[in-house]
């Protein structure tokens, strides 16, 4: 009787860390205390530093996120296919690198926020969670397909214009996309709304990351081989 025998891959840690970068979850973490600092100051402004992490954490997640893969930026790419574990494991590692860094971070901000502003610790993630998801799953996704890190890049920036561009000035015209923005108000929504939206962020993000792991199994589009036909 044959038995077959699982092969079981390392991740490599050191280098998905080095890969993903420890300067913008610091530059993120700056801002935020930099926010709580001042909401410390003037307690009549405290309410608005929980805006600090609904606009500041996504970016960063997103701008981290374009800087993860990008086929013709990453050097020596073809080794890396060649070796005999998965080219997956990179995209695994490097999120995994991205969610302990940004998202220990975010959560550890999250609590000296509650403490310091006597806030409620879930609705301060529920600002920050589903938007980064979001964000990290289109930026990715922008990142591997257009193959350059500039356009996961311009992307993080263009969508978080677009979403403070449309809570400003295209949700007071046109109130039914509430369920697209990633700074809405809760208290312009119902509570059912706002989960709504919440989760619709969660799906899109997930749905993007799925897409990436599915391109990561192709070889040849990862090579750039198809386009080139």
């Amino acid at each position: 009787m044959m038995t077959t025998k699982t092969q079981h891959w390392r991740f490599a840690w050191k280098f998905s860390f080095r890969a993903a970068g420890l300067l913008l979850a610091l530059v993120a973490g700056a801002l935020v205390v930099a926010r709580i600092a001042i909401a410390l100051g003037q307690m009549e402004q405290a309410e608005s530093t929980f805006g600090s992490f609904e606009v500041v954490i996504p970016l960063i997640v997103g701008l981290h996120a374009a800087l993860l893969f990008a086929p013709d930026d990453e050097p020596a790419l073809e080794l890396l296919l060649a070796a005999p574990r998965p080219a997956v494991y990179l995209i695994y590692e490097r999120l995994a690198a991205l969610i302990g860094l940004q998202g220990g971070l975010a959560l550890a901000l999250s609590v000296v926020a509650m403490v310091t502003t006597k806030g409620n610790l879930l609705d301060v993630i529920m600002v920050w969670l589903p938007p980064s998801v979001c964000i990290a799953g289109l930026c990715l996704l922008a990142t591997l397909y257009a193959r350059r890190t500039a356009f996961g890049v311009l992307t993080a920036i263009a969508l978080c214009v677009a979403m403070a561009f449309g809570r400003e000035v295209i949700l007071p015209m046109f109130p039914n996309l509430w369920f697209l923005i990633f700074y809405l108000d809760p208290r312009t929504v119902t509570s059912e709304q706002y989960l709504i939206n919440r989760l619709f962020l969660i799906a899109v993000g997930g749905i993007g990351l799925a897409l990436v792991i599915y391109r990561m199994h192709d070889t040849e589009q990862l090579l750039g081989i198809q386009e080139n036909r």
